[in-house]
């Protein structure tokens, strides 16, 4: 995450590696909370995590602004990704490179630390064990030469900058679609201050944080960057929620939507019923048959992202009266047959298509005529099958 280094040493000379002294002391290491920092930071290629942003500006009437910032992994390398993020904290465009490097998951990025001088800086973002009140150090310089004469003496005066991490701990997050989920909180000081040199004295310090929810398999679920916003002192907060996450084969929060097609290449048509599998779905829907004066059925499979599996179309009289249930890893699909509708089962395999078996024929008796059609429901409890219907 390179949000912090727009201080302005950009245009400093002269680096001193010279501690800074910003840096305190750190406290005793707590409880540990992972014994592996990578599952609080997965690597996987082709995933995308989306948040909603809002920036608040304290000591102006300004209106807050909302914006979004989608995240995307891009395979580099061998335990490496490249993440990229369409509008981090509403700054446009970025990404920087993620690699897991002995336990720990380090975040590298290029930056111009000297005119026309690039670096790549090295920050850890999480290291194993993960531990409550683990401190460990990004960066702690001195730049001799930071650009600027503060105190009018005609020499330019020194800016020391320091980066570190401490480990909060665990706390419960809420989300928009997830009522609350745990995640561990890290937070990043950014401290810089000017030596001047007229007489060795030290301006006062300036201070930006930001916070970083890591939640176990599913990595940064919220950010909170509290940074000045000019030289009068205001502050402007930033902070992005996670709406939803396509994690390639699980997820939180919906998809945008997508057409969905039958076997004829046409939309699915009103969807009557539908039932889950452990990796798919099995809906059944409305489909006009133009060889047949009646409508038929489609049954098709749809992966988690809407995708279809596979769909196959069969003609019923009855498109309107069924119902579909899952048991015993297949689905049974519950409808009317016949010119005095008898209510008959049959069989499917998962993927919707005919596993043989013979209709059973659950009730003989007449269906009352409805408006809708909608007659018939069934649902399913261990290996029992209820079914109800309108008589």
């Amino acid at each position: 995450m390179r949000w912090w280094w727009w201080w302005g040493a950009s245009d400093a000379d002269g680096e001193n590696p010279a501690p800074t002294g910003l840096i305190p002391v750190a406290a005793a290491p707590g409880t540990m909370l992972y014994t592996d920092a990578s599952v609080l930071r997965p690597l996987r290629a082709g995933a995308v995590w989306t948040y909603r942003g809002v920036q608040v500006y304290s000591g102006q009437a300004r209106v807050p602004v909302e914006y979004s910032n989608a995240v995307r992994h891009v395979a580099a390398a061998a335990d490496r990704v490249s993440e990229e993020g369409t509008n981090p904290f509403n700054g446009g465009p970025d990404s920087v490179t993620l690699a897991l490097s002995g336990g720990a998951m380090h975040s590298l990025a290029a930056f111009e630390t000297l005119p026309g001088r690039f670096e790549t800086i090295d920050e850890i973002e999480l290291r194993s064990p993960v531990r409550v009140n683990d401190q460990y150090t990004v960066m702690d310089r001195v730049f001799e030469d930071s650009g600027l004469d503060l105190d009018d003496d005609g020499r330019r005066d020194a800016l020391g900058i320091a980066v570190y991490k401490m480990v909060i701990g665990q706390e419960a997050v809420a989300l928009p679609h997830v009522p609350t989920i745990d995640a561990v909180r890290v937070r990043t000081y950014m401290v810089a201050r000017y030596r001047l040199t007229s007489n060795g004295t030290y301006t006062d310090t300036v201070t930006a944080t930001m916070d970083a929810w890591y939640a176990p398999g599913v990595g940064v679920v919220k950010l909170e960057l509290d940074e000045p916003y000019d030289s009068l002192g205001f502050r402007m907060k930033s902070t992005e929620t996670l709406v939803n996450w396509n994690g390639i084969t699980e997820g939180i929060g919906a998809l945008d939507s997508k057409p969905v097609f039958n076997a004829q290449g046409e939309r699915l048509g009103r969807v009557v019923d539908a039932v889950s599998f452990k990796d798919h779905a099995l809906v059944a829907s409305q489909v006009r048959l133009e060889s047949l004066p009646a409508d038929g059925i489609a049954l098709t499979a749809l992966d988690g992202f809407g995708n279809v599996l596979s769909s196959q179309t069969y003609p019923s009289p009855w498109a309107m009266d069924l119902a579909l249930v899952a048991m015993n890893g297949q689905a049974n699909l519950i409808a009317p047959q016949g010119p005095t509708p008898a209510l008959k089962m049959f069989s499917f395999d998962s993927s919707g298509a005919p596993t043989g078996a013979s209709p059973v024929t659950l009730t003989t008796t007449q269906l009352a005529n409805t408006t809708t059609g909608e007659r018939v429901v069934a649902a399913t409890s261990g290996s029992v099958l209820w079914v109800s219907w309108i008589a």
